[in-house]
């Protein structure tokens, strides 16, 4: 056992117990992220989802500046003792193969957010099509501001920076 499922298992009762006399739903609970049984040991209140999004926007932003980086830029700063320029320009001899394992990654972690948040909204609204529509409409959000517009304008104004973090 690990020792969140040891706790978990210790507190559950208690939980419960807390839950019951309190009067407070199952949906309710699981926005508090109070795991008490199986049904709802996902929510939109466990961090999964939002480490998995915002992981994923690190990547874009780094996808990004990999593919906007000037070489001539960092060539630069190589001479002028840069102590990752170096690996940096290794990376971009061989580029595509980086930008694809970056897309790769981020598009894995951002599957998983879409995953959780499904999960999430179908368990607090006990609704298959109202859990799907909340859902969708949520991601297409996130995934537009904090997957789409903001990374890649961090990482086309920053490209050096974050492509020499990822060296």
């Amino acid at each position: 056992k690990s020792p969140k499922s040891s706790i978990i298992s210790v507190l559950r009762p208690f939980v419960q117990k807390s839950l019951r006399k309190n009067n407070i739903n199952p949906a309710m609970h699981a926005l508090t992220g109070i795991v008490t049984n199986q049904a709802t040991s996902i929510s939109l209140a466990k961090p999964q989802w939002t480490i998995f999004v915002l992981l994923a926007a690190v990547l874009i932003a780094g996808e990004t500046a990999i593919t906007r980086v000037s070489r001539v830029t960092i060539e630069q700063l190589k001479r002028d003792g840069h102590k990752k320029a170096g690996k940096l320009l290794k990376m971009l001899d061989d580029r595509a193969r980086y930008v694809n394992a970056l897309l790769f990654a981020h598009l894995t972690l951002s599957t998983l957010a879409v995953v959780f948040v499904t999960i999430g909204f179908h368990d607090l609204t006990g609704n298959s099509t109202k859990g799907l529509i909340a859902s969708a409409a949520v991601m297409v959000v996130v995934g537009y501001i904090v997957l789409g517009v903001a990374p890649q304008t961090l990482g086309r104004q920053h490209a050096e920076r974050f492509s020499l973090s990822l060296a």
